[in-house]
């Protein structure tokens, strides 16, 4: 059993015994290791303070590779990890990285953290939705963006300026996926599916 939760950890729970396994925090991770202690009397140890606070909305169990988890928190990065907290794989968005070099005094920069995941049911490809309204499609084996859909929010809440989507899901059976959003500027949610 694994949870996530608004303090930048994920808990590895023990189904048999219902103690915790591990916590991880792969934001503040100097190695390949994301475990922050074996238990949760100790969930403080070596944190990074700077990522403190970013909550982790989406953690997605994977069955191909095994026994591994794809954790996204609120930021530019998500992590391919082991149950156990090894990290096996970045997902970076590097319009992030771009556009922090890039920004002008006149503009607000680009957004780029997660704020929505989904991986297809073959798990080879996650889906990843930034507060800038982009959704970056990610190759799960080698971790490179594929594809990048730039107007997915604005597309996805009816052409509503300034919305976030809420989460994301693929079709369990074919190549679509669908975004909805539940913010409070709409008098009702919107889902819209993409194919």
């Amino acid at each position: 059993v694994v949870t996530a939760s608004g303090e930048s950890t994920v808990r590895v729970w023990c189904g048999r015994s219902a103690e915790v396994k591990y916590v991880l925090n792969p934001m503040s991770a100097a190695g390949p290791s994301a475990v922050v202690s074996l238990s949760s009397s100790n969930s403080n140890g070596g944190e990074n303070h700077s990522d403190m606070g970013r909550n982790i909305h989406t953690v997605i169990p994977l069955h191909t590779p095994a026994n591994t988890m794809i954790i996204v928190p609120r930021g530019p990065k998500a992590y391919l990890v082991t149950c156990s907290g090894i990290i096996i794989r970045l997902f970076e968005n590097e319009s992030v990285i771009t556009a922090d070099k890039d920004k002008t005094s006149g503009g607000g920069g680009h957004k780029g953290d997660f704020v929505a995941a989904t991986v297809s049911p073959s798990n080879k490809w996650l889906y990843a939705v930034t507060d800038g309204g982009s959704c970056l499609c990610f190759d799960v084996a080698s971790g490179k963006v594929e594809q990048m859909i730039r107007d997915f929010a604005y597309e996805t809440v009816g052409g509503k300026p300034n919305i976030e989507v809420s989460g994301v899901t693929h079709h369990p059976l074919k190549g679509m996926i669908a975004a909805y959003s539940s913010s409070h500027a709409l008098k009702r949610g919107l889902l819209t599916v993409w194919k």
